[in-house]
């Protein structure tokens, strides 16, 4: 019976050890280097158009602004790693802002004269008329490479679920949650059929925010069946084992995490370092039962 337990302990430890902390290879880096391209190419788009502006309007920053915007698209490229990218998009987004203002300053000021403002108000409209056909297409990058990403999620949450019910894990609450995410794509597919600009643009947004919530509440609810399934077990061969600790965290991320709300800056990093901290108590526990006269 000890050597059963034992088995079954080991098994726990496996299971919890499975974090959704995936991505680092295979299909889902993939995709979501597909996602960087296409946001990357989205702020192309931006600086392209602001620059052309400032050039236009007689912009008096213009050269240090567009220098700027340069070399902040240049650390865009550059960047392979999430956080890095991150970083260097808000830079980036800062620094449009900030050469926008230059741009409402240029068409106030007046330092083009009144033949080169009607010689450029053509050039601006084919700017804008550019810039539009520009974004279109990065959207639908960004919508394709979104649904890959649910795609492989999906797939990946299937395996997980097919694997925990091998162990005798209640796997109800996570095919619920899988169920739920796969529509939210499905919606984002017909939208992309449709060629609605507006409903993909929607349709993703909705998909990227489902995605997050649906990552972070299948760990939880995972790790939450987990913790069932071996207090079950520990009754039945009277064994103690503390998961107090644990459920702290779980319910802790459990309310950052809650379905349909928008994290906030931190709040994603947030509620996986909970995440993480919750399975490694898991373990702490298990291992506490098996020096506290539980198996060996």
């Amino acid at each position: 019976m000890k050597k059963i337990l034992s088995l079954f302990i080991v098994s726990l430890l496996l299971a919890t050890g499975a974090l959704a902390d995936e991505g680092r290879d295979g299909p889902l880096k993939e995709a979501r280097g597909l996602a960087m391209n296409a946001r990357t190419a989205h702020l192309s788009c931006a600086v392209d158009l602001t620059k052309t502006q400032l050039d236009l309007l007689k912009s008096e920053d213009s050269n240090t602004l567009k220098t700027l915007l340069d070399a902040d698209l240049s650390t865009l490229k550059a960047a392979t790693d999430k956080k890095t990218f991150d970083l260097a998009a808000k830079k980036l987004n800062e620094d449009l802002k900030e050469s926008k203002r230059g741009v409402i300053l240029a068409r106030k000021g007046g330092n083009a004269t009144q033949e080169e403002r009607k010689a450029g108000r053509e050039a601006l409209k084919n700017a804008q008329d550019t810039f539009k056909a520009c974004q279109s297409d990065a959207l639908k990058s960004q919508a394709d490479a979104a649904k890959k990403i649910s795609d492989e999620q999906y797939s990946r949450h299937e395996k997980k679920i097919a694997d925990l019910k091998t162990r005798g894990i209640n796997t109800t609450n996570m095919e619920e949650i899988s169920k739920k995410a796969k529509e939210q794509k499905d919606k984002l597919t017909d939208a992309l059929s449709s060629g609605d600009k507006d409903a993909v643009k929607t349709a993703r947004e909705e998909l990227r925010n489902s995605q997050l919530h649906a990552q972070a509440n299948f760990e939880i609810t995972k790790l939450t069946s987990l913790i069932e399934k071996a207090e079950k077990k520990a009754i039945e061969k009277n064994v103690t084992v503390d998961f107090t600790a644990a459920k702290a965290k779980l319910d802790a991320a459990r309310q950052i995490a809650l379905p349909g709300k928008k994290y906030s800056e931190g709040e994603f990093a947030t509620v996986w370092e909970t995440i993480k901290t919750a399975s490694e108590e898991i373990k702490n526990a298990l291992k506490g039962a098996r020096k506290n006269g539980g198996p060996q």
